[in-house]
């Protein structure tokens, strides 16, 4: 018998998990960030954090099929090469400059290597929330946390890594190598970069913008001002509104750490 999906918005998972423990031999707890799953031998209930069926796990679902369905190979990513972040400890933080920007990154990798056509990535970037659009992405690196109940024997408790992390960390090992490149290229200009953006003096903003352009990632310009470093965390402002940075301690990872460390960052 095939099993059945169930979405719930209401309800406690716990009470749920509960009655089908003392009903079933075997129940299968799974959860993200986003679900709980509670897993019997003829159903699977899922139930969602925000109360709602979110549209992120439709679009994730698309997402899936166009690379189910391309003819591309990427290449697996080594272990700890990833470029999150990097930071100028050097200087004096000005207290103006200028971040650019790379517009829906992840989307546009996804673009640029035939991952996901025209229209889905018009549909990612142009017709859902930008918060929707990072977790739609986000979904194909997925990490389930898993606990199996069988009776009389102690919970199995492990992990299951979505078949499809290799193509969320290839996006973020293309969007890092751009900022890399462009770190290079703004040379003694340069203050940070943290994921898809990369902090320059004013002098050099419009250049990086032109050569991120010219890389095949569309990007725009933001002023930041009331620039502060205290310690390890950069205060200032971007369109008015205040934000703070934390400076995160760099550090060389591998192995089964650095699967954790990209997982969870």
């Amino acid at each position: 018998m095939k099993r059945k999906t169930v979405h719930s918005i209401g309800g406690s998972p716990t009470e749920f998990l509960r009655y089908q423990i003392l009903k079933y031999d075997e129940v299968i707890l799974q959860f993200t960030n986003y679900t709980t799953a509670i897993i019997t031998p003829y159903r699977k209930t899922i139930f969602h954090r925000d109360g709602k069926v979110s549209k992120p796990f439709g679009i994730f679902q698309k997402i899936k099929s166009s690379i189910q369905k391309s003819d591309v190979i990427i290449p697996e990513i080594p272990k700890g090469s990833i470029n999150w972040n990097y930071f100028n400890l050097d200087i004096e933080y000005p207290k103006e400059f200028y971040c650019v920007d790379i517009s829906s990154a992840y989307a546009k990798v996804l673009l640029n290597y035939n991952l996901v056509n025209e229209a889905l990535y018009n549909e990612l970037t142009t017709k859902i929330p930008k918060e929707d659009r990072l977790k739609s992405v986000g979904l194909l690196g997925t990490v389930k946390s898993q606990i199996i109940y069988r009776k009389g024997q102690p919970p199995e408790i492990g992990k299951i890594t979505s078949a499809y992390a290799k193509y969320f960390f290839f996006c973020c090992y293309v969007t890092g190598e751009v900022m890399e490149l462009c770190r290079e290229r703004a040379g003694k200009d340069f203050i940070y970069y943290w994921v898809d953006g990369i902090a320059v003096q004013k002098e050099k903003a419009e250049e990086i913008m032109y050569y991120i352009e010219s890389l095949g990632f569309p990007s725009k310009i933001e002023k930041v001002t009331d620039c502060e470093k205290i310690g390890k965390a950069i205060h200032y402002k971007k369109d008015g509104v205040k934000k703070t940075l934390y400076i995160p301690q760099r550090r060389d990872v591998e192995n089964k750490e650095a699967v954790d460390f990209l997982l969870n960052a």
